[in-house]
């Protein structure tokens, strides 16, 4: 069966997905996705004043054998600041308990992007340790891309327009 977005249209569901090894779990992003776990904040641009907020989502399923379809496991797990286009990248460990998403594009409040490492705890996610966050270089698109290993306890983050000390570079790895 297939799986479908309660977003409006344009949002980006599934823009980036992740699979476990074994095909049991999955994940999918809508980076654009609008939506705030707080109030929307009124952003002012030109004289005029916006409420939508483009913070991304992404959503987890677990393949139900006796159903024949996915159920999402746990919440969605949402941008916890505007623009920040969660979702931008995302992988899975093989086995499905370990999520990594990114935040690459340069917001508010936090310029430089983040990834943020989840366990699955429960029947839900839980943030494992604290969010990763680029060095403050806000154009270096610290997330862009991201990779776990199998065991879901090594991860590789990229940061492609990455400067050093104002000095342009070919990008960084973290």
């Amino acid at each position: 069966s297939g799986i479908y977005s309660e977003a409006p249209r344009n949002q980006g569901f599934g823009r980036t997905v992740a699979i476990n090894n074994v095909g049991t779990s999955i994940a999918i992003a809508g980076p654009q996705i609008s939506g705030s776990p707080m109030t929307d904040i009124p952003l002012e641009w030109r004289g005029q004043t916006f409420t939508r907020t483009v913070n991304g989502a992404v959503y987890t399923y677990d393949w139900n054998p006796s159903t024949l379809s996915w159920d999402q496991f746990g919440n969605k797990i949402v941008g916890d600041h505007y623009y920040s286009n969660l979702g931008f990248d995302l992988d899975l460990n093989d086995d499905g308990s370990v999520l990594a998403v990114s935040a690459p594009t340069p917001a508010y409040y936090f310029p430089s992007g983040y990834v943020a490492v989840y366990d699955r705890s429960g029947s839900n996610w839980s943030l494992k340790g604290s969010k990763i966050y680029g060095s403050g270089d806000a154009n270096g698109r610290f997330g862009f891309s991201i990779s776990l290993n199998s065991a879901g306890d090594r991860l590789a983050i990229s940061a492609p327009l990455a400067s050093y000390s104002g000095i342009q570079v070919t990008g960084a790895h973290y």
